[in-house]
């Protein structure tokens, strides 16, 4: 019976090792029906059994029980099932490895070492086998046979992780743990998002293994996108496949990383947001970014951040927030530099507002500013000596203003400035030279000063501590994008109508606009040549194009109108913890959230209506009653299906004013922030009642109809 089972094993071995060589033959020609591909899949199951057999069996080899005439019997049983067992796994294997190779999604070098280290094992197993079978003694031959064999095993298995793990999978955990790199050296995509694609998505997306013909090892490869297209859209991470497939739900086939690999962390899956909503960056450098760019904080949990980082640690008390909140409005925003530090970053808009006053008043805050942009205002020396007297400023941004080398020399003060920006102003070698002198300054923007090259030399070489900036070579040579113009007026509520301004740093740009949401284009759509005033709910999206470089993408901001604000707000259902905001005042604190329902400036509610009060001490008359909702089917948020408003004198006297209804989503519909609302007959209240409704049900295009849906709401607006 035993000796029937090994001449069927046998002759098994003989016909699988003739298959295996008519596929290597016909390798190319090959077409795989279903069930075949399904059989090359369970090569991965059975790709341990020859490792593992084969090695037993060289093993047994090399152990003395064979010289004992008492165990010599048992020894070659064993030593030749082993073998056979070893031969016939290893060519089966073999066979399933060059199957599942014809399905794609594998390739490179790695692979064709693997493939052929895989066939030489199958071969040479097979071999050995008949060889022993013949001659049981022992010789050199076999032992040299025995070590090649073992160095096979050894390769192809670490190439096969490789492939399947990544590269150095084996020996990753004996290598050095990467050192964090410093903060002000980092560069945005080769120290904040590549480590996280190696870490979380390459061992699926390289050279050797493309799953979906994705490979994400270089720029060029990242940016050709797999099978399914691009997988992001710089500045729009709501319409980018990477953040949709990021936060599919665990379940779901098409979930990345899938289930069984290494998920992404919270901060990880934010810093790719941030990114792509930031336009995708490469080369840029991190402490590049402004002061507040969700970026540039996120990327203190990855970089090393020394303790005593000037930018980071600060000596001074907080300031009063009431004081802070006085002095902030459209036209000059101070918000803190992060999340409970006591530093302040100042931002000024609209130059047709601003005033040395305006400069002024924010002299009760002068120990806690630390970045004070004031690009393009009407800048005069006589205002850089009220700027003389925040001595703890690091960044100063004096672009496109009126000073000159007099105003200059006020700034010698300023100990601690590490950045100072004076494009676009008159400033000479002289009062540059002057200034370079302070001990904390690191960079200089110098663009379009009228610098000739020689002074620019002067100044490079003899202060080589500090880098001077003098701005972009135009040459028709390389085709470069261009970044997103800059809206100075991002958002914002206004009552009548607000100013808004949009520039670009590059001279030349043609920058195209449109006011109704649609897509600007260079042909079509209007050129912008001076600031413009909006008087109406406005989504305006803005590109810049100029000669010798691709269009930029979309910049894109929101503006509301509202005439009345209400005195308290009573919120009769309470949002979801998750999204609570701060309660009734997020929709009243003039703050339009942006496409992130996470930043605390939405309020969300899961399946439950939203019911409020507006409450106001004197009768007002109102026309229509809108609110700002935010809508991201990938995020299962819709604009609510109803909005009615009730109003009257109190909330005992209330009547019925009017209810607008939304259809179903359309499928691919991108994140909007929109208002919902509905015009009202004429009429005098001091309440008014508000309910919007969410959609019943998640609609049929979307993958998980499990989901409940929600509804966001930022603003409520007033006319």
């Amino acid at each position: 019976m035993m000796e029937k089972l090994k001449s069927l094993a046998d002759s098994l071995l003989f016909v699988l090792n003739l298959f295996l060589l008519f596929l290597l033959f016909f390798y190319s020609r090959i077409s795989e029906p279903g069930w075949v591909q399904v059989i090359g899949r369970m090569h991965p199951l059975f790709l341990h059994f020859p490792i593992v057999i084969l090695l037993m069996a060289l093993l047994w080899e090399w152990l003395p029980l064979g010289a004992d005439p008492a165990h010599a019997v048992l020894y070659r049983r064993v030593n030749m099932f082993l073998l056979l067992t070893g031969a016939l796994s290893a060519v089966a294997t073999a066979i399933m490895g060059l199957l599942l190779s014809l399905q794609g999604g594998y390739e490179g070098a790695s692979l064709q070492w693997h493939k052929w280290t895989g066939v030489a094992i199958a071969f040479i197993s097979y071999a050995y086998y008949i060889h022993r079978s013949y001659h049981p003694k022992v010789s050199t031959l076999h032992k040299t046979t025995g070590a090649l064999l073992a160095v096979c095993l050894i390769v192809g298995g670490h190439l096969g992780a490789d492939i399947t793990h990544g590269s150095d999978f084996l020996l990753k955990p004996l290598q050095a743990e990467k050192k964090k790199v410093p903060f002000d050296q980092a560069i945005v995509f080769n120290d904040l998002i590549k480590p996280v694609l190696e870490a979380k998505c390459m061992s699926c997306h390289n050279q050797h293994k493309s799953k979906g013909e994705l490979v994400m090892e270089t720029k060029a490869l990242l940016l050709k996108g797999g099978k399914d297209g691009k997988i992001f859209e710089a500045g729009h991470p709501e319409l980018s496949l990477l953040i949709k497939r990021i936060h599919l739900p665990e379940e779901d086939k098409k979930h990345m990383p899938p289930q069984g690999k290494p998920a992404l962390t919270e901060e990880e899956s934010a810093l790719l947001y941030w990114w792509i909503r930031s336009g995708a960056p490469f080369d840029q450098k991190v402490d590049s970014l402004p002061a507040t760019d969700s970026l540039r904080l996120l990327a203190t949990h990855f970089l090393e951040v020394k303790p005593k980082d000037e930018e980071l640690v600060f000596d001074f008390p907080a300031a009063d927030e009431k004081k802070i909140q006085k002095l902030s409005n459209n036209y000059r925003v101070v918000t803190p530099l992060a999340e409970n530090s006591p530093a302040l970053v100042v931002n000024f808009y609209n130059k047709s507002a601003y005033t040395q006053n305006d400069l002024k008043e924010l002299l009760e805050l002068k120990e806690q500013i630390i970045d004070l942009n004031l690009a393009k205002m009407p800048v005069k020396d006589a205002d850089l000596k009220i700027i003389h007297e925040f001595k703890n400023l690091r960044s100063l941004n004096l672009n496109f203003t009126d000073i000159t080398d007099a105003g200059l020399a006020e700034l010698s003060g300023l100990q601690k400035l590490q950045r100072l920006s004076v494009s676009g102003t008159p400033v000479s070698y002289a009062a540059l030279a002057k200034i370079s002198s302070l001990p904390a300054l690191r960079e200089v923007y110098i663009w379009e000063t009228g610098l000739k090259e020689p002074d620019i030399a002067r100044l490079k070489s003899g202060f080589k501590k500090i880098a001077f900036e003098s701005g972009y070579k135009d040459t028709s040579e390389t085709v470069l994008p261009l970044s997103p113009p800059v809206i100075e007026a991002s958002s914002g509520i206004f009552r009548d109508s607000l100013l808004v301004e949009i520039r670009h740093p590059i001279k030349g740009v043609d920058i195209r606009y449109s006011l109704d949401g649609s897509e600007p284009d260079s042909i079509h759509s209007p050129s912008y040549h001076a600031s413009f005033n909006v008087a109406r709910n406005t989504l305006l999206k803005a590109r810049a194009y100029k000669a010798g470089w691709s269009g930029s993408p979309d910049a894109e901001a929101v503006y509301f109108r509202s005439s009345f604000q209400p005195d308290s707000i009573v919120l009769l259902t309470p949002p979801d913890e998750k999204y609570s905001g701060q309660g009734g005042h997020t929709l009243m604190d003039k703050d339009i959230g942006d496409n992130n329902a996470g930043t605390g400036k939405w309020i969300g509610y899961r399946g439950k209506e939203l019911s409020l009060y507006l409450l106001f001490h004197q009768p007002v008359d109102l026309h229509n009653v809108s609110m700002s909702f935010l809508a991201q089917t990938n995020g299962y948020i819709f604009l609510p299906a109803s909005f009615e408003v009730w109003g009257g004198t109190d909330p005992a006297h209330l009547k019925y004013l009017g209810k607008t209804e939304n259809k179903t989503p359309a499928e691919n519909m991108p994140t909007i922030r929109s208002a919902v609302g509905c015009d009202v007959p004429a009429t005098s209240v001091q309440c008014i009642k508000i309910v919007a409704r969410p959609l019943h049900s998640i609609p049929n295009w979307l993958p998980d109809k499990k989901q409940v849906p929600w509804i966001m709401a930022s603003e409520v607006l007033l006319n």
